[in-house]
C-alpha cells in the first residue's frame, strides 16, 4: 500500500518539476495542505496498517519558517491475536476466534516547519506536538469507550509548486503516540476466553507506552491569494 502511494507521488513531482516555471516562496502567506496516505503502526501497537486523512494549516512568518496546526484521522482495525482468543462450544466441536474491532483515531497538534527552497522545489522538515484520542467500537465494548494521550510528530518531505496557487507534496513522518495502552482494545469478555486449548498462537510482542508509527502521505498545498 505504501509503495503504491510513494511511486505515484514521485511521478507527479517529476512531471511538475519539468512542466512549470519557477514559482516564488510563500513568505507572509497562509498554506493549506489536505493529504491522504497510510500509517504503518508500531509492531507492538496491536493495530494493522490503515489509511488516514490529514489537514495542515500553516503561516509562513519568513520564506523558511512556518508555524501552524495539523489534524488527522484514521480507522485502523485491531489485531485480535494480541488478545485472548475466544471459544464457542457446541458439544464435541469447539470454534476458536480472534476478536478484532475497528477503532477511530483522531489527532490534533501544533507544528513548526522549516523549508529549504531549491528553485521550484521546497525541501522541508517539520516537528510538533499535540494530543490524540481513540474511539472504540461500542458494539464490542458495550460502551462508547475512548482513551487519549499526548503525541508528537517529526519528519520531512518535498513540496513542488506547479502553479502560483497549488503544489504537490510528498512527506514521511514519525507519529509518536505516548500514554499508550493497547490492552484497552481487548474486546473479549471473561466468559468467552479460551481456556480449553492453550498456546494456540505465539505470545505477542511486549506492550509499550510509547509507540512509533510511520506515516506516509501525498498531498496538495494551496496558497490562497497566490505565492
Amino acid at each position: 500500500m505504501m509503495g503504491k502511494l510513494v511511486v505515484p507521488g514521485l511521478v507527479a513531482i517529476a512531471l511538475a518539476a519539468v512542466a512549470q516555471p519557477a514559482a516564488g516562496q510563500v513568505a507572509g502567506k497562509f498554506q493549506i495542505v489536505p493529504s491522504a496516505g497510510a500509517i504503518e503502526f508500531d509492531d507492538a501497537s496491536a493495530l494493522k496498517r490503515a489509511a488516514f486523512l490529514g489537514l495542515d494549516a500553516s503561516y509562513f512568518a519568513t520564506r523558511n519558517l512556518a508555524i501552524g496546526l495539523q489534524l488527522y484521522t484514521s480507522r485502523p482495525v485491531t489485531d485480535g491475536t494480541f488478545f485472548p482468543l475466544t471459544t464457542l462450544d457446541f458439544g464435541d466441536t469447539t470454534y476458536v476466534y480472534a476478536v478484532a474491532q475497528q477503532v477511530t483515531l483522531v489527532g490534533v497538534g501544533a507544528q513548526v516547519q522549516v523549508q529549504f527552497p531549491l528553485g521550484r522545489l521546497n525541501l522541508f522538515v517539520t516537528g510538533g506536538g499535540g494530543a490524540y484520542r481513540f474511539y472504540l467500537d461500542p458494539r464490542r465494548t458495550q460502551t462508547v469507550e475512548r482513551f487519549s494521550g499526548s503525541s508528537a510528530t517529526v519528519g520531512g518531505g518535498v513540496d513542488v509548486a506547479i502553479s502560483e496557487y497549488v503544489g504537490v507534496r510528498l512527506e514521511a513522518r514519525d507519529l509518536i503516540l505516548m500514554d499508550y495502552d493497547r490492552d484497552v482494545f481487548d474486546g473479549t469478555l471473561p466468559y468467552e476466553r479460551n481456556t480449553r486449548i492453550p498456546d494456540l498462537i505465539p505470545a505477542p510482542a511486549a506492550g509499550k507506552d510509547v509507540i512509533h508509527n510511520i506515516r506516509l502521505a501525498l498531498g496538495f498545498s494551496f496558497v490562497p491569494g497566490g505565492r
